[in-house]
């Protein structure tokens, strides 16, 4: 299989041909391995290539499941493949091997898709940017020197890129739709407890991050959902499963949808112009399809929130770096950390624990509280997904000497609109509708109720038809190569 062939096909595409016999598993993953060994030494996404699995891989090798055959790849974060490196970005990490698959993993390979790679990560995920000191900075492969986003930035320039039609990531803040956004690609945050965390974690962050993929069809998106969504044994969330498969359910265009429209972000000064132009010229496509839109954006206490925010990632990480700690016998510290983790890490073993548990449930509380009844009035709520086009390396630096709060805030700079549904568990989407004048993505974002990712899926579906993406492609690419 060549690469005009390969990339001519998405997930739902290639296992297509693979259940007609028109190319096995083994072909289609030497044809990811080719891609990956002509794109990668520009692109820097991946830690970890899985070469002797490929090389094992039988010649007459059959296939089950929806994605039977397709490659995928995995972020190096939360979620683990037995034997496989356990980095998370982090030099803390040196050495480690995951000891099982997660549930997620499993589902993963019950789909039928096959594991090729490990991308990279930023240091235990609480970047917008994919920059690891460990292991150097992810280029964007719209154009090098960008930042392909973070935290799921090496799965996103993977994908972006066509190594693989799509791949998994992690979201606790917006780490899908981030680097959806500035990749060009179609990033989900599925709703809290839609998708299993376990057996290591019940819920991570104080249920703010969630586990999908990154794509670019929505297709692709809907019909891996089906396959994993449903809580594990012993979860903590039980949530009530979908009326309708997602992926069978994409046709039955929704209409007449109440939409609330915002550029106006709760953190951080106004948007890029060309943002903003974005979600506007959204706005009138969805009016055109009948769609009532009106300008408005639900109310609630960013300062309270960014507070609460705040100590439950300084918390979070504290926790995560002591138990890596344990495991790899290394000692945190500024030659094992960046130095705005070091600094979170110091900070967090001096915390209140009664006063800083109050303030992050405290402040979850009051904003799911307040946003609830906006989605009362509304259907969907249309955002931008971050503040600007792709960004430089640098911009977001985790090197940087900052405090917890001062990072903080230098995140909302470019992430003003994600982080928010992280903690309302809100199923919430980026669609890449947008594209600068120097031809870059920019990605609009969409929030629906909780438990309501079906209208998201449908809505983007119809989008898709009427504001196509998918003839646009990065200058560093498998379609630049194979033109």
């Amino acid at each position: 299989m060549n690469f005009v062939e390969y990339v001519s096909f998405d997930g739902i595409g290639l296992a297509e041909l693979v259940q007609a016999g028109d190319v096995t598993p083994r072909e289609l993953a030497e044809a990811a391995l080719r891609a990956i060994d002509a794109l990668d030494p520009k692109l820097s996404a991946l830690l970890d290539v899985f070469r002797d699995d490929i090389a094992a891989m039988p010649q007459d090798a059959k296939a089950s499941g929806t994605f039977g055959g397709v490659p995928m790849i995995i972020k190096d974060c939360v979620l683990m493949l037995e034997g496989k490196p356990v980095l998370n970005g982090s030099r803390l990490c040196e050495g480690m091997k995951a000891p099982h698959d997660t549930e997620l993993m499993k589902r993963f390979r019950a789909s039928g898709a096959v594991p090729v790679a490990l991308s990279k990560c930023p240091e235990f995920g609480y970047n917008a940017s994919t920059e690891p000191l460990a292991s150097g900075p992810v280029h964007n492969p719209w154009q090098k020197g960008l930042s392909p986003g973070g935290s799921s930035g090496g799965s996103a320039a993977a994908v972006a890129a066509g190594y693989v039609p799509f791949a998994h990531g992690n979201d606790g803040g917006g780490s899908i739709r981030i680097p959806a956004s500035a990749c060009g690609l179609v990033g989900l945050k599925p709703t809290r407890g839609r998708n299993p965390l376990g057996p290591d974690f019940g819920e991570a962050l104080f249920g703010m991050s969630c586990e999908g993929i990154l794509s670019r069809t929505v297709r692709d998106t809907a019909h891996m959902l089906d396959c994993t969504n449903g809580p594990g044994v012993g979860d903590p969330y039980q949530i009530p499963l979908p009326d309708a498969p997602y992926g069978g359910d994409l046709e039955r265009a929704p209409k007449g949808l109440r939409v609330a429209v915002s550029a106006v972000p709760p953190w951080a000064p106004a948007p890029d112009a060309a943002v903003s132009e974005a979600v506007m010229q959204t706005a009138h496509m969805l009016e055109a399809m009948g769609h009532k839109l009106a300008e408005d954006a639900p109310k609630f206490d960013a300062e309270q929130l960014s507070e609460a925010i705040n100590a439950a990632w300084v918390v979070g990480e504290t926790a995560w770096i002591k138990a890596t700690a344990e495991t790899s016998g290394r000692a945190p510290g500024p030659d094992t950390l960046e130095r705005v983790m070091w600094n979170i890490y110091r900070e967090g073993i001096k915390m209140n624990a009664p006063e800083t548990i109050a303030t992050v449930l405290g402040g979850f509380n009051a904003c799911c509280r307040s946003i609830a009844p906006f989605f009362e009035q509304y259907d969907l709520l249309m955002t931008p997904t971050i503040a600007t086009p792709p960004f430089a390396h640098g911009v977001l630096d985790q090197n940087a000497d900052l405090t917890s709060r001062e990072w903080w805030d230098h995140l909302m700079t470019i992430i003003p609109f994600t982080p928010v549904w992280n903690v309302t568990g809100q199923p919430a989407i980026s669609l890449p509708l947008g594209i600068t004048a120097k031809g870059l993505p920019i990605g609009v974002q969409f929030t629906a109720r909780f438990g309501c990712e079906g209208i998201l899926l449908r809505l983007a579906r119809q989008l898709e038809d009427a504001m196509p993406w998918h003839a646009r492609h990065p200058a560093t690419s498998l379609w630049a190569l194979a033109n």
